[in-house]
């Protein structure tokens, strides 16, 4: 029982640390002076020094630069759409939490969609698969956010053919990254894809689907 209290004090006391810590984040954001020049959430720690401080707690720490990320981009949604911080912000949680999905999917569209800022928004994303060169999910956000945010149909293709090769991807991987590869003019990949669709999916919509497309590249002279 003893331990119990031990271990529960123990706890008790990094949740308090990191709220009053969370709060005199805040506070320092909102009561410093205002230097010219000086950008907002400038005070914010890098993710390294705040995994120093964390103690083999980043997970927990994550979460709370993921609340303060929410905060800024609440802020910022309602009055000037300025999210340029929010990198940073992304990069401190990378630090803290490499698999922390959700955060990177998030950051990296809110810049590259509603803050214009499409080199920076990808630029989280591809943080993402450096640090997690082996799942589907970063490869896909990047992919899909040079479809749906520059129409770049060859750099879409790019990532997007790496998460439909990657394990644990889910069907529409293989759907979008076939579509967009014929979109592209990359016959090789887009017969790929679609072959390989019509070979293994039990899905009869999906089997469809792909007879379609590969008619239509054959229709088009480019298998």
């Amino acid at each position: 029982m003893k331990v119990l209290f031990t271990r529960f004090g123990f706890f008790l006391g990094v949740a308090a640390l990191a709220v009053a810590c969370n709060w005199a984040l805040l506070m320092a954001e909102d009561t410093r002076p205002k230097v010219q020049g000086l950008r907002e959430l400038s005070y914010f720690p890098n993710g390294k020094l705040v995994n120093v401080v964390a103690a083999g707690h980043g997970v927990s720490w994550a979460d709370i630069a993921w609340f303060q990320t929410v905060q800024y981009y609440g802020k910022h949604r309602k009055s000037d759409q300025d999210f340029h911080m929010m990198g940073h912000l992304a990069s401190v949680i990378a630090d803290l939490d490499p698999t922390f999905f959700g955060v990177f999917r998030f950051v990296g569209f809110s810049l590259g969609q509603e803050g214009h800022d499409f080199a920076g928004g990808l630029d989280v994303l591809n943080r993402a698969i450096a640090q997690n060169p082996d799942n589907w999910e970063p490869w896909f956000d990047a992919g899909f956010l040079c479809f749906v945010a520059k129409h770049d149909y060859k750099l879409a293709s790019y990532y997007l053919s790496r998460a439909a090769r990657l394990p644990g991807h889910p069907d529409y991987a293989e759907r979008l990254a076939g579509w967009v590869a014929s979109k592209a003019g990359y016959k090789e990949t887009a017969e790929a894809f679609w072959t390989q669709i019509l070979l293994t999916s039990k899905n009869e919509y999906l089997r469809g689907m792909a007879r379609k497309y590969l008619d239509k590249l054959r229709s088009e002279g480019r298998l």
